[in-house]
C-alpha cells in the first residue's frame, strides 16, 4: 500500500511545482491537486461497486491501470508543457487513489484472528506514513537523476517503476477470505459519516471478494 499511495504525495509536490511553471494563470497552479480530490470523490462509489462485483483482486488491477495512465499523462505533461494533460494526470491519479484506499480493507479481511486487527492497522497506518516520505523523495530524485529530460518528467518515470514493483508484489497475494470488518475498526479507516453508517447498517461494511 505504501508503494502505490506514494503516488499521491509525489503528485502533491511535483504537480504543484510543475503547474506553477506551465499553468496559463498562476492562480490555477493548485488545480491539478484539486483534480486528485475530484477524481477520488467522484469515483469512490463506482469503485466500491466494481470491487463488489468482480472482487478485490481483479478489480485492483483497474486501479493499477489508472495509476500507470497517470504516470504516462504526467510524463507527457512535463515533456510538452501541457497544463490540460497535467489536469488529466491529477484526475487519473485520484481515481487510482480510490482503488488503493480499498487495500486497507483487504488487508484486514486477510487477517483471520480478530486479535491481530490492531497490529494489522498499525502496519497499514505505518505504510501510509512511509508513503508520505517516499513520494516527495521520488519527485526530487526523478528531477535530478534524469537531467536530459524536461523538469519532473523523470519523476513520473520513477513512479511508474514503483507501480510496476507494486504490481509484481501484488501477484503473490492469494484470494482474500470473505469476512466483514467490525465497525469499530472502520472508525480508524473511514470518514465520520461512514462510521455512522457502518454502525447503523450491516450493509455498510466493505464488500467481500466474490472473485
Amino acid at each position: 500500500m505504501s508503494l502505490v499511495m506514494s503516488a499521491g504525495s509525489m503528485m502533491a509536490l511535483v504537480g504543484g511545482l510543475l503547474a506553477a511553471k506551465i499553468a496559463p494563470n498562476p492562480k490555477l497552479a493548485t488545480l491539478p491537486l484539486a483534480m486528485i480530490i475530484v477524481g477520488t470523490a467522484t469515483s469512490t462509489i463506482w469503485v466500491a461497486i466494481l470491487l463488489r462485483k468482480f472482487g478485490r483482486i481483479r478489480g485492483s488491477y483497474v486501479g493499477f491501470a489508472f495509476s500507470l495512465l497517470a504516470t504516462v499523462l504526467g510524463y507527457l505533461a512535463a515533456s510538452q508543457g501541457s497544463f490540460p494533460l497535467l489536469l488529466a494526470t491529477g484526475l487519473s491519479m485520484g481515481v487510482a487513489v480510490a482503488f488503493f484506499q480499498q487495500f486497507r480493507f483487504a488487508a484486514l479481511e486477510s487477517v483471520r484472528d480478530p486479535a491481530l486487527y490492531g497490529p494489522a492497522l498499525s502496519v497499514i497506518m505505518g505504510g501510509g506514513l512511509f508513503s508520505a516520505f517516499l513520494g516527495p523523495e521520488i519527485g526530487e530524485r526523478g528531477a535530478t537523476l534524469f537531467t536530459s529530460l524536461p523538469p519532473f518528467a523523470g519523476s513520473f518515470l520513477l513512479l511508474a517503476g514503483l507501480i510496476f514493483l507494486a504490481i509484481f508484489i501484488f501477484q503473490f497475494i492469494g484470494k482474500l477470505p470473505s469476512k466483514q470488518i467490525p465497525p469499530k475498526f472502520l472508525g480508524v479507516l473511514c470518514s465520520p459519516s461512514s462510521v455512522l453508517r457502518s454502525s447503523s447498517s450491516p450493509r455498510s461494511a466493505p464488500p467481500s471478494d466474490s472473485a
